[in-house]
C-alpha cells in the first residue's frame, strides 16, 4: 500500500502507512520495498498487520526460506521483469543450488 518504492512524486504530502494507521483502525496489508527486517519492525510496532512482497519473490522463488536462513537474495535483475518469455521470471536456482 505504501507504493513509495517506484519513488515519489512530490505532487502532495507522502500518504504513509503510519498517516493510514492514525485514521484507520482496520486490517492494514503494507507493500512496497520492505526488507525483512523492515517488515518484522513494521508488524512488531502495530503499524500494519502483515505485509506483501511481490518483486522480492522474483528472482528469490524460496523468499521465506532464505530470510529464515540468512541466505542472501539473489539481486533484482529489472530488466527481466514484465517481458514477454520466461527469462527471470523461472530460471532463478534456490538458494542451495548457487
Amino acid at each position: 500500500m505504501s507504493g513509495l518504492a517506484f519513488g515519489f512524486h512530490e505532487k502532495c504530502e507522502v500518504y504513509t502507512i503510519e498517516r493510514v494507521r492514525e485514521k484507520y483502525s482496520g486490517n492494514i496489508i503494507a507493500n512496497c520495498g520492505y526488507t525483512c527486517k523492515e517488515a518484522e519492525e513494521m508488524l512488531a510496532s502495530g503499524t500494519c498487520d502483515a505485509i506483501s512482497f511481490g518483486r522480492p519473490y522474483i528472482e528469490n522463488p524460496d523468499l521465506p526460506y532464505r530470510w529464515a536462513t540468512g541466505k542472501e537474495l539473489t539481486p533484482a535483475d529489472a530488466s527481466t521483469w514484465f517481458t514477454h518469455d520466461p527469462k527471470g521470471y523461472n530460471d532463478f536456482p534456490p538458494a542451495d543450488q548457487e
